[in-house]
């Protein structure tokens, strides 16, 4: 019972196998017959004129009231391995795809020729002839819908008697399609061949549809220097045995990026099969423009009407913290005044007019202060505006036993790291006041 059992598992995983391999096959006719003919591999039928053959390496179709046609020189091996393929001398020809999946996108892999004979008919040499393009059209049926064209261009100089490998991609409407082979040699038509191998046709799994994004704007904020394409702007579910291409242009005429963490610049994404080597659309909507920002940088300057203080002189300054980056300051922005010995200097807490220049208006309710022997140190979190400024009021006052002729420096220092500025070459002013 057990044996049975197994027997009949065994058989419906046979069953279903086939089934399942039955339902996704593309079922495209052969273009190797079993021999070279003056005929067409079956499931071919003639479009156009009807100079379309089996042909061999050696010969074009087969041999006709004692005349042979042979390729001149003998064509290189069949890129699929065949040793008969569907050759042309103008005219057309055509098959039925089927076991499509409408809506799906399949890729049609092929190999063409244009290649020289010795044909030389009522004094007339073909031998010069020659099919400069060869043009694929898939339709949804015989007459109906053109599904897409793919033309096919040849180099008399480089490119005769060399078999070209490529492929195209196309949706079906339906579960079957139409496909038409045309020699477009004009009024005198060359040789032309066509190789299909056993994968002619097969379903592309990147879809058809443009790769969702979540948003189409990345601004990189310094100190960060790069932004990932992947976790920052997709906004969906990567199908499976696809992946994600981005490229610089929307017709991917560059090539892919290595990585996903880019700097500034315009991107475009893709879906990618990387089994069948095709993509999910010729053209990507789906633009990406990063841009950055760079961290703020500040510099600071010191306004004071004189320089010079006789007995118990007293004047106010001004520290004016300039942002350069046009970037607004993040975080906590600190710097620090120097105490000369023979100078005193203090400050208000909340916000005035510090006189200088005619007067101006201070920031001080923004800013803390602490101070040591050697130092005041102001701190605050409210931003400085890109390519804005802070002002900081202050007062300075001679000491009574500042000696005559003393001068001494009137330093402001931006601490490293203010405002998350990363240049601190421009972070100190100084400026001499004297006891006269």
């Amino acid at each position: 019972m057990f044996t049975k059992m197994k027997k009949l598992l065994f058989i419906l995983i046979a069953i279903t196998t086939f089934g399942l391999k039955f339902v996704n096959a593309q079922n495209i006719p052969s273009t190797a017959g079993p021999t070279n003919c003056n005929c067409l591999p079956q499931g071919w039928e003639y479009g156009v004129g009807s100079g379309s053959y089996t042909s061999n390496r050696t010969y074009y179709g087969a041999n006709t009231l004692n005349q042979s046609i042979a390729f001149t020189p003998m064509l290189p091996p069949l890129p699929s391995g065949a040793n008969t393929f569907i050759s042309l001398h103008g005219g057309s020809v055509g098959a039925v795809v089927a076991g499509l999946v409408p809506g799906k996108k399949y890729k049609f892999n092929y190999s063409v020729i244009s290649a020289k004979t010795d044909y030389n008919v009522n004094g007339e040499d073909h031998s010069a002839y020659f099919s400069s393009t060869v043009n694929f059209t898939i339709r949804h049926g015989k007459v109906g819908q053109n599904l897409t064209t793919h033309i096919i261009n040849f180099d008399k100089i480089t490119e005769e008697g060399i078999w070209k490998t490529s492929a195209f991609e196309f949706t079906p409407v339906g579960s079957t399609v139409y496909v038409t082979f045309e020699d477009l040699g004009g009024l005198k038509p060359g040789f032309v061949g066509l190789d299909l191998n056993v994968n002619a046709i097969e379903q592309c799994n990147a879809g058809v549809t443009q790769v969702p994004l979540s948003k189409s704007n990345v601004e990189i904020l310094c100190p960060a220097t790069t932004a990932n394409l992947v976790l920052e702007t997709f906004g969906g579910l990567i199908p499976s045995g696809v992946s994600l291409k981005y490229f610089t242009t929307p017709d991917r005429t560059t090539l892919p990026l290595t990585a996903t963490e880019v700097g500034p610049g315009t991107y475009y994404a893709f879906y990618y099969d990387e089994a069948n080597n095709c993509y999910n659309t010729k053209y990507s909507t789906a633009k990406i423009d990063v841009t950055y920002k760079p961290c703020a940088d500040i510099t600071p300057t010191i306004g004071i009407d004189g320089l010079n203080f006789g007995g118990a002189t007293t004047r106010d300054f001004v520290v004016n913290l300039f942002e350069n980056n046009g970037s607004p300051t993040n975080g906590n922005v600190s710097f620090r005044i120097t105490k000369p010995s023979g100078f005193t200097i203090s400050y208000p807490t909340i916000s005035g007019t510090s006189m200088v220049s005619g007067g101006k208006q201070n920031e001080n309710s923004n800013w803390t202060f602490v101070e040591n022997g050697i130092f005041i140190t102001a701190s605050s979190t409210v931003p400085i505006p890109a390519k804005g400024k802070a002002v900081i009021g202050f007062n300075v006052k001679r000491k009574p036993t500042a000696q005559k002729g003393l001068t001494q420096s009137l330093t402001s220092t931006i601490l490293s790291g203010a405002g998350g500025e990363q240049n601190s070459k421009n972070n100190s002013i100084a400026t001499s006041v004297s006891a006269n």
